[in-house]
């Protein structure tokens, strides 16, 4: 789980830094996520041996995750709108 956010913080912080093509990569994290990430809350929440700190940290971090995806494809949507808006000198 944290490689999975690691791997999508670098890839916005790239993008943010000017790496254009980071489309595919954001939207590969996003539905590998669609998929995984309602499968991983489930067993966190169903799991006995995992105690409630435990519980509530994976659960946190699962929804940080959420929240960079979405930042990340709002980025994405926001430089491809301006990107054809702005005209080029």
């Amino acid at each position: 789980m944290r490689k999975i956010a690691f791997i999508l913080l670098i890839g916005c912080g790239m993008m943010s830094g000017g790496c254009r093509n980071m489309d595919p990569f954001v939207y590969g994290v996003d539905a590998g996520w669609e998929v995984i990430g309602p499968e991983y809350k489930r067993y966190v929440d169903r799991d006995p041996t995992i105690d409630n700190d435990s519980k509530l940290l994976r659960k946190r971090t699962a929804i940080r995750m959420d929240k960079l995806i979405a930042e990340a494809k709002k980025l994405i949507e926001k430089e491809t709108s301006s990107a054809t808006t702005t005209p080029v000198p």
